[in-house]
C-alpha cells in the first residue's frame, strides 16, 4: 500500500485524501467487527486534525503506520466479546423461540457453527451455558406474565416453554428464591 500511495508523484493533498479514505474504510470495518463506535469516531476526528498539520510524504507515511496500529488495537480489544454476530443471532433466536424446545443443535444451526463450538463460546464469552441463558430468558418472561397478567401459573409455565409445572416451579424458585405463586403474591402486595 505504501508503494501504491507513494510511488505516484501525486499532489500531497490527493495522497492525504487517499490515506484518509483508507483510514475510514478500516474504521468502518472495525465498528462492524464490534469496536467501540465513540472511540472510532473520536479517532477519525483526531486523524483529520493530524493529517492537516504537515505536508511531507514521510510524515504521511508515519501517520498511516500510527493510524493502522491504533485501529488494529481497537479491533483486537473487541476480541473479549468474540463472535458478536454469532451471539446476536443465537440470542435473537432464543428470544423468538424461548417457548419452544430449543436444543444446542438447533441453536448452533441458527448461529451457523457446530454445537460443540457454540457451547464452548457460551461458557467462554458469557460465563454461563446456553441452557442457563435459556432458563434466564424463560424466567424473565414468566416474571413479567406473573406481574402483569392473571393467567394461571400452569398457563404461564406452558407459555414460557416448560411442559412440567413442578419442574417450572423448581427452576423458578432456584432463580428467584420464591415459588411462582409466592412471587405473584409478593408483587401484588407491593402494588397495594
Amino acid at each position: 500500500m505504501g508503494t501504491a500511495l507513494f510511488r505516484s508523484h501525486e499532489n500531497i493533498g490527493i495522497l492525504k485524501a487517499r490515506a484518509l479514505e483508507i483510514v475510514f474504510i478500516i474504521a468502518r470495518a472495525a465498528v462492524e467487527s464490534g469496536a467501540n463506535l465513540e472511540e472510532i469516531l473520536g479517532f477519525k476526528y483526531q486523524c483529520i486534525q493530524d493529517l492537516s498539520r504537515d505536508d511531507s510524504h514521510e510524515t504521511l507515511y508515519c501517520f498511516l503506520m500510527k493510524v493502522f496500529d491504533q485501529l488494529f488495537e481497537c479491533i483486537y480489544q473487541t476480541r473479549n466479546i468474540q463472535h458478536t454476530r454469532i451471539f446476536t443471532k443465537t440470542k435473537e433466536y432464543i428470544w423468538r423461540n424461548y417457548n419452544r424446545e430449543i436444543s444446542l443443535k438447533t441453536l448452533s444451526e441458527a448461529g451457523g457453527i457446530s454445537p460443540y463450538y457454540l457451547s464452548h463460546l457460551f461458557r467462554k464469552e458469557m460465563g454461563i451455558s446456553f441452557m442457563e441463558y435459556l432458563k434466564s430468558v424463560r424466567i424473565s418472561v414468566a416474571k413479567i406474565l406473573l406481574e402483569q397478567t392473571t393467567k394461571p401459573v400452569l398457563d404461564i409455565c406452558l407459555e414460557v416453554g416448560y411442559q412440567d409445572a413442578s419442574h417450572f416451579a423448581k427452576v423458578f424458585k432456584k432463580k428467584e428464591g420464591l415459588q411462582p405463586t409466592e412471587y405473584r403474591n409478593r408483587t401484588l402486595d407491593h402494588r397495594d
